[in-house]
């Protein structure tokens, strides 16, 4: 069987104050975009820039099988 490499990219955003996403407020300050080979496949919310920190690192070490 071959195996297929995925490039996993995440990045972090901190929101302005009362910012919208999606037309709604978040749960927290930081926006983690999670994306396969330059394509967004997800994200999510972090109150804290640590919690942001290890989920995108987390996120980037995965693999996928």
């Amino acid at each position: 069987m071959e195996k297929v490499l995925i490039m996993k990219k995440a990045t972090i955003e901190i929101l302005e104050e009362g910012e919208l996403i999606f037309g709604s407020p978040t749960v927290g300050k930081y926006f983690v975009r999670r994306y396969e080979d330059e394509v967004e496949m997800g994200g999510g919310f972090f109150k804290t820039k640590k919690e942001a920190i290890i989920h995108a690192r987390k996120y980037r070490n995965m693999t996928s099988e």
